[in-house]
């Protein structure tokens, strides 16, 4: 049989296809323009993630126990409630607070406070911190997985979640907001 030519390349019959990588890489950028998602990196555990960061010096003490705490609270209360998208449900959950035990009722309020600042924070068009960190501390994202997603370069994605972070241990009172900065 012929070969058949197309604006890619050569197709033959019964040979394999490989797409070029730049070929590829142009068709991923249209259809991220487009408004088309890629696909969600896999999920890292936060253990890994964060205290890899911390342990390499990258985040303090106050922004891994900011994490762990964020954490905890999505744990307990927004992701059991069925949160379509992790930011939709910053009030976690509404009425169920009656039934929070008391140091359930204070991560709620360290957690209420900082995710309302962080939703309010733009990173880039729609996109807020809240969502970039808690791609962070509840999906395990690194900031190369969110460069891929957001395409937010590594650097400003850590300093972005250091900041984040650091602004949730404020507002806990972990850390004097003098020593932050």
């Amino acid at each position: 049989m012929a070969a058949k030519r197309s604006m890619v390349g050569v197709i033959q019959a019964g040979g394999a296809y490989v797409t070029p990588d730049a070929v590829a890489a142009q068709a991923m950028c249209r259809a991220i323009d487009a408004g088309a998602r890629p696909r969600a990196p896999e999920k890292r555990s936060l253990g890994h993630v964060i205290h890899d960061l911390h342990e390499a010096g990258r985040l303090r003490d106050e922004q891994l126990r900011a994490a762990e705490d964020i954490e905890a609270y999505a744990a307990g209360w927004v992701l059991p409630l069925g949160a379509g998208r992790l930011h939709d449900r910053v009030d976690g959950g509404g009425g169920a607070a009656a039934m929070e035990p008391p140091s359930v009722r204070l991560r709620a309020v360290r957690y209420r406070s900082w995710a309302g600042w962080a939703e309010a924070q733009p990173v880039r068009g729609d996109l807020r911190l809240l969502q970039v960190t808690l791609d962070v501390c509840l999906r395990g994202w690194t900031p190369w997985h969110l460069r891929q997603v957001y395409r937010i370069s590594d650097v400003r994605a850590l300093r972005l979640i250091q900041a984040s972070l650091l602004e949730y241990a404020v507002r806990a009172g972990w850390v004097d907001a003098a020593r932050a900065a």
